[in-house]
C-alpha cells in the first residue's frame, strides 16, 4: 500500500507541476475545475444523493464558481469569508460529534457544506494562478498544506498522546497539530529568506493561518465518511482513495490563504 501511495503521489505531483509550470493559466484552471467536479461528485456520494443528484451537485459547484468569478472582485472576498464562517461552525460540529449530527447530518445541510467548501477552494486556486508569478503562489499554498500534514504525521507518531477528535479521527493528536504548525512556521521563515520582498510578518500571515485551519478540512471529511460508513471518499486514486481525500485539507486552507494574500499583497 505504501509503494502504491508513493507511486500515485509522484504521478499526481508530476502532472500538477507540468500543468502549473508549462501550461497557460487557463489550462490549470480547467484542470482545477475537473478535480473540483470529481471531489464534488464524491461529496455528493457521502451525502447519499442519487446519481442524478451527484451530477447536479457537481454542476452547481462549477456554475457557482464561474458566476462568482465574473462578479466584481468583492464577490471573491465574500465567498472566501463565507467559507471561513462555515469552517468555524464545522469545528463546533466536529468537537461535538456525534451529538452534532442532529444539525448537519441531513442532505440539505451536507450539500450546503459541500458547496461552501468546494466553490471557494476552486475560486482561490484560480485567483492565485492568475496573479503575477501565480504558479509559485499555488505551489506555496499546496506546500503549506503538505508541510502541515507531514509535520502533523511525524509529530503525531513520535509524540502523540492527547487526542484531537477521537470520535471523528482517532489517529490525530494535538501534538501532531502542533508539529504541523511548527513545520509551517519553518516554511514561513524560509519563504522570508528566499523572497526578501515579503517581510517575515507577511510570510507568517500568508502561511500560518492556512496551515492552522487545514486540519479542519481533514476532520470534516472524516466526520462525513464516518457518518456515511465508508473508509474513503472514492477509489479513483490507488492507495489514496478519492480526490476529496487528497484535497480535504486544501478546502479549508485555500480560502484562508487567498484572504491572507489579498491582505499581504493588496491585490
Amino acid at each position: 500500500m505504501l509503494k502504491q501511495r508513493i507511486a500515485t503521489a509522484l504521478v499526481l505531483a508530476s502532472l500538477l507541476l507540468g500543468v502549473l509550470l508549462a501550461a497557460p493559466a487557463q489550462a490549470f484552471m480547467l484542470c482545477a475545475g475537473l478535480v473540483c467536479m470529481l471531489a464534488a461528485w464524491e461529496w455528493a456520494a457521502l451525502a447519499k444523493l442519487p446519481q442524478w443528484g451527484k451530477g447536479l451537485f457537481a454542476a452547481a459547484v462549477l456554475c457557482g464558481a464561474w458566476t462568482v468569478y465574473v462578479w466584481p472582485p468583492a464577490g471573491l472576498v465574500v465567498a472566501w469569508g463565507c467559507a471561513v464562517v462555515m469552517w468555524g461552525l464545522a469545528w463546533l460540529w466536529v468537537s461535538r460529534y456525534p451529538r452534532s449530527t442532529s444539525v448537519w447530518a441531513n442532505r440539505p445541510v451536507q450539500c450546503l457544506m459541500g458547496l461552501v467548501a468546494l466553490l471557494p477552494t476552486l475560486l482561490a486556486v484560480c485567483f492565485l494562478r492568475q496573479q503575477e508569478q501565480g504558479h509559485w503562489w499555488v505551489i506555496l499554498l499546496l506546500g503549506t498544506v503538505a508541510t502541515a500534514d507531514i509535520g502533523a504525521y511525524f509529530a503525531g507518531r513520535a509524540f502523540g498522546q492527547r487526542k484531537l477528535a477521537p470520535l471523528v479521527s482517532p489517529g490525530k493528536s494535538w501534538e501532531g497539530v502542533f508539529g504541523g504548525w511548527a513545520g509551517a512556521l519553518l516554511l514561513a521563515v524560509l519563504l522570508s529568506i528566499i523572497n526578501p520582498a515579503i517581510s517575515l510578518l507577511g510570510c507568517l500571515i500568508l502561511v500560518m493561518p492556512a496551515a492552522m485551519v487545514s486540519v479542519l478540512g481533514d476532520l470534516v471529511e472524516s466526520m462525513l465518511k464516518r457518518e456515511a460508513g465508508v473508509k474513503d471518499s472514492g477509489n479513483l486514486l490507488p492507495g489514496h482513495g478519492g480526490f476529496l481525500d487528497r484535497i480535504d485539507g486544501l478546502t479549508a486552507a485555500a480560502p484562508v490563504f487567498a484572504l491572507s494574500y489579498v491582505q499581504v499583497l493588496g491585490t
